[in-house]
């Protein structure tokens, strides 16, 4: 805990969540217990659930990471284009609730009974005389493998 203390002695607010966490996991109730014995130096990988129970993140970071390194392995291992290494992570453009229609790219926001309300093909609006014959009266079907929701937040920077 001193050497907690003395890394993190610039960043105060680092430091008081630290502490708070310490004194809780003196309480046994509040422990984790596994049943073996987990040797640290054989992790090479360790994983989050972005649901903060464990960790504390920083969302903004922790989507450009997500978005930047898709990126990249849609251009060296998939094939894409290098000119997609130019498209930037807009946070405030991707929302939970969108769908993906896969089959034509587009990107839809439904309302509540799953009818296609709005229709973008990247950044661009889809002209309302090709959503008409695209969408209108269409009920969004999750299950058929055609659309994907996005709705948590891993999905956001997908």
């Amino acid at each position: 805990m001193e050497l907690l203390k003395r890394v993190l002695a610039n960043n105060p607010r680092k430091l008081h969540l630290i502490t708070k966490l310490a004194e809780i996991s003196t309480d046994s109730t509040r422990s984790i217990f596994v049943n073996r014995n987990l040797r640290m130096n054989l992790i090479r990988w360790i994983g989050f659930d972005m649901d903060y129970t464990l960790a504390i993140y920083n969302k903004r970071e922790l989507e450009d990471l997500a978005f930047e390194g898709t990126i990249q392995k849609l251009v060296s291992v998939k094939g894409y284009p290098a000119a997609i290494l130019n498209i930037r992570y807009d946070p405030d453009y991707v929302i939970r609730g969108l769908v993906i229609d896969k089959l034509r790219g587009n990107l839809l926001k439904i309302d509540r009974f799953k009818y296609v309300g709005r229709a973008t093909h990247g950044m661009t609006p889809i002209e309302p005389e090709t959503f008409q014959q695209l969408y209108s009266g269409e009920k969004i079907k999750h299950s058929n493998g055609r659309y994907v929701p996005i709705d948590t937040l891993f999905a956001l920077p997908e």
